[in-house]
């Protein structure tokens, strides 16, 4: 997957060139940006990774700071899987069970987009997770948790290759994931 995801990405950046990103980069009001993030290194409460995929839809509704800052809100939806064996040994007696893990994100965001180097479009903000649920299968038991209303802070940035096509990189610290990388498409 990784592979896959890094030939389509050096793919994309070959096609589209390198245009005037100081212009295209810098997100305002009016504008909405998708990202499209494959989610690495998310930590399970059951001390499994569950690595996923996350699209999140934001629009920038007000400029302040001067007009060079921009805020905006949007939606967060994310699913994560993995899978994993444990061992378990003690004395004479050994076991060893599959467990799948599966998590669904459901939230909402709000950022102040402030370029700090004028190629990216660098932003921070809250993320508040209002449907969190993970889901563990061990053989043929099943275990469900539930966290509703999780804030967390992001900070990420966008590189612009054209007015409509990027990539971006986030890092957080949630339930969900810790480093998200992916495409953004800006309307």
């Amino acid at each position: 997957m990784k592979k896959l995801f890094s030939i389509v990405f050096m793919a994309a950046a070959m096609l589209l060139g390198k245009a005037d990103a100081q212009a295209q980069s810098q997100f305002r009001k009016g504008d909405v940006a998708i990202n499209l993030d494959y989610c690495l290194g998310s930590v399970s409460d059951y001390d499994g990774a569950t690595n996923g995929f996350c699209v999140m839809g934001e629009y920038g509704f007000m400029n302040v700071i001067n007009e060079k800052g921009t805020i905006s809100a949007g939606l967060i939806l994310g699913a994560g899987f993995h899978n994993d064996t444990y061992k378990y040994n003690y004395g004479d007696y050994h076991e060893e069970w599959n467990v799948k893990f599966s998590r669904i994100r459901i939230g909402t965001r709000g950022a102040l987009h402030y370029s700090f180097i004028p190629q990216l479009d660098t932003y921070g903000g809250i993320n508040f997770l209002f449907v969190d649920i993970e889901t563990a299968k061990v053989g043929g038991d099943k275990d469900t948790e539930g966290k509703f209303v999780c804030p967390s802070i992001v900070a990420g940035c966008r590189y612009m290759f054209s007015p409509a096509f990027g990539v971006n990189f986030e890092t957080t610290w949630d339930r969900f994931q810790h480093i998200a990388l992916g495409f953004t498409f800006k309307f």
